[in-house]
């Protein structure tokens, strides 16, 4: 999985949380973000670890895992203590990472799904990308053509969008912090939020990050999000021609010619490149970062908007899009259990990708949430304005489960995945066995409600009115029985 361990943030990062109270079922959000939380079992109880790491870092290492109840394989980030200051540990400062990714839902980000603690580590649950990352995969093929890089910048350019439009600054991104899920579709995920900070009014000054993508200003001690914007510029210039723009022998070296910001376009490889990516290579790595191209403007550059094929399947556009326009609504329970299949049963992978492609179409500005004026724009066509405002808010209430005013991608998939994918019953049996967390074969209103409480102060009598919508014998429990006919009691629309 590449180098997907390194140092950590120079302080915790306080994540501001909203705490409401609620009065009816309607009235709780559904997120993937509640789903994420510590798990108070042992982690050898839950989980087999592989015999070797798959990844080192400089505080920890990346083992494979498998759940010993659902068999499914997933990566976790292991932190000795031994390697933290006592201070590290009580502030619980690895968790950092968990925090913000909690926060992100989008295509191209990796997911978390739980982590532990015991006396001696710190645990961290994630998904696992068998395809390996770009460094692996550019030392087989020496370089990648421009068709192919410009389909993994526009993906961190839409993950970048993204995480600065909700104020993450990642601090690290590079070839081996950039996994692959598919190899044909050239489908990829940011990993490694180690280093990764809130943005605040005040501009960071540690020097974080890998010193060959590292931007003059984080050098100087004085940088904003923007410094993501000059790694990308080096990492596109590394995809398209197996180099770094700046290398040296010695680190001071480097510093210094990153510092002067003088790269070489000449070559063979160079003279062949289009005029599009060198200017977009130029304007990433601009010196002064006020100059430099954001991630938003990246998106729209001619190099990507030309170099970019749509490569959507044409039936599978128009059956999503009558999905999400016929979708009705569902039990608040139903909301639960599919948000919560959906992030933490991985077994439906070939359809995901399908689906990410689609989700990027209706996306026109690529920030990785539909939002109304997208749906209306998409639908105007052939419904007209006002019939496409009505289709697009009705939408918007059916599928917006967190009530964010638009739809994130985890709620689109909720939306349309096709139910013979996602509803099988190896995947329902799975989700079954990550929601029982005691392992006693059923679901109390003390386990649903420590699952949800996490944003919202709930009642036990709401609780109760949840557990009751789906407990069709009236034993005040939810069984594996009775959570199937949950998710099974879903419309498939073909």
């Amino acid at each position: 999985m590449g180098s997907i361990c390194s140092s950590l943030p120079s302080q915790t990062i306080d994540i501001p949380k909203i705490t409401i109270q609620i009065n009816s079922t309607d009235e709780i959000s559904i997120s993937p973000r509640l789903f994420v939380k510590e798990n108070s079992n042992s982690f050898a109880s839950v989980y087999d670890v592989s015999s070797y790491p798959v990844g080192f870092g400089s505080i920890g290492e990346v083992w494979l895992c498998e759940h010993l109840r659902s068999h499914e394989t997933r990566a976790v980030k292991i932190i000795s203590k031994k390697l933290l200051t006592k201070e590290e540990i009580k502030n619980k400062a690895v968790l950092t990472e968990v925090d913000i990714l909690k926060t992100l839902d989008h295509p191209c980000i990796l997911k978390v799904f739980e982590y532990f603690e015991d006396q001696f580590n710190f645990y961290i649950v994630m998904e696992y990308c068998s395809g390996g990352d770009l460094f692996d995969e550019l030392e087989k093929i020496n370089r990648f053509n421009e068709e192919q890089a410009a389909k993994i910048m526009q993906q961190i350019f839409s993950a970048l969008f993204y995480m600065h439009s909700r104020n993450v600054i990642h601090r690290d991104i590079k070839l081996e912090n950039i996994l692959i899920t598919d190899k044909n579709a050239l489908t990829i995920k940011i990993v490694d939020f180690n280093i990764a900070v809130m943005k605040t009014a005040k501009a960071q000054t540690k020097m974080k990050g890998t010193p060959n993508y590292m931007a003059p200003e984080v050098i100087k001690g004085d940088y904003t999000e923007k410094c993501d914007l000059w790694s990308c510029g080096v990492l596109l210039y590394v995809l398209i021609t197996g180099e770094f723009p700046f290398d040296a022998e010695f680190h001071e070296q480097l510093l210094a010619m990153i510092l002067k910001a003088k790269y070489r376009l000449d070559g063979r490889i160079w003279f062949m490149a289009s005029h599009d990516l060198k200017d977009l290579i130029a304007e990433l790595l601009q010196k002064e970062p006020l100059k430099r191209i954001s991630a938003e403007q990246a998106l729209k550059h001619p190099w990507i908007q030309k170099t970019c094929i749509d490569t959507v399947d044409e039936k599978l556009f128009v059956k999503t899009l009558r999905r999400m326009k016929t979708m009705e609504m569902s039990t608040k329970i139903q909301e639960v259990f599919q948000m919560f299949l959906i992030t933490q049963v991985s077994k439906y992978d070939e359809e995901i990708i399908k689906l990410k492609e689609v989700f990027a179409r209706i996306d026109k500005d690529k920030n990785g949430t539909i939002s109304k004026e997208e749906l209306i724009d998409l639908l105007k066509n052939d419904e007209g304005f006002e019939e496409a405002k009505t289709s697009a808010e009705r939408m918007l209430r059916v599928i917006d489960n967190d009530h964010s005013g638009g739809i994130d991608f985890t709620e689109f998939l909720r939306a349309v995945m096709h139910d013979k994918t996602l509803l099988t019953e190896e995947n329902v049996r799975n989700a079954f066995y990550y929601f029982d967390k005691d392992h006693n074969e059923k679901i109390e209103k003390e386990e649903l409600l420590e699952w949800l409480n996490e944003e919202a102060i709930i009642p036990v009598n709401i609780v109760e009115e949840l557990i009751q919508q789906a407990d069709i014998n009236g034993d005040g429990y939810i069984d594996i029985d009775e959570f199937q006919g949950v998710l099974l009691d879903k419309l498939d629309l073909d």
